[in-house]
């Protein structure tokens, strides 16, 4: 009789613990529910958000001015024969004062030269053609390149550097110098033979 009695309570023991797993695992699945509707009604909400959001934009207009810009910038391998489109190169930060791109902008046209940039601004094509619009705006009209490869293979680590090129050879000069004093550096200096005829274009109107 009491072995009986003692089973009895042991089964009303265990079906009132598997009632309260039961009950505790149903709980658990009504919150995992809960908590993944919530999860998706924040996902559906910031989605909607970002696509509002995106409408301010003119998606097209960006691209359009991005390719222009990029239709300007040629890129530079490392072949040295690629850059018979330009003789000399300014490397730039967009860290450097507006007043020194101006200063460079009107001589380096002139002369048949093009800026140099590392990187993008921010890492955004966006903000690469909003600084270029910017700068266009103000006067600033000289050709701007995208070109990290330049800065390795002539080793630039500090700009401005003003860069002359000649075939397999090359003039570099550091700092914030004019054009006109880098070109009579290299003349006299020099590797390359190009200087004086640049300084003859720049002062004596030859084009």
């Amino acid at each position: 009789m009491k072995q009986l009695f003692f089973l009895i309570i042991l089964l009303s023991n265990s079906l009132s613990a598997s009632d309260t797993w039961i009950e505790e695992n149903i709980y658990k699945k009504q919150d995992d529910g809960k908590n993944r509707a919530e999860e998706e009604t924040w996902f559906k909400e910031n989605l909607k958000k970002i696509l509002s959001e995106s409408k301010k934009y003119d998606l097209t207009e960006i691209k359009a001015n991005t390719d222009k810009i990029l239709a300007r910038s040629v890129p530079c391998k490392t072949s040295v024969g690629v850059y018979e489109d330009y003789t000399i190169y300014i490397l730039m930060t967009f860290d450097l004062p507006e007043a020194l791109w101006s200063e460079y902008s009107p001589i380096l046209e002139k002369i048949g030269g093009a800026f140099v940039v590392r990187g993008l601004p921010n890492d955004s094509f966006i903000e690469f053609s909003k600084k270029i619009k910017i700068f266009r705006e103000k006067g600033i009209t000289a050709p701007v390149q995208l070109n990290p490869k330049l800065f390795e293979k002539y080793q630039v680590e500090l700009s401005p550097s003003i860069l002359l090129l000649e075939g397999d050879r090359y003039d570099k000069i550091t700092g914030t110098v004019s054009i006109t004093y880098a070109l009579e550096q290299f003349e006299k200096f020099g590797d390359t033979n190009t200087a004086a005829g640049l300084q003859a274009k720049l002062f004596g109107g030859i084009h």
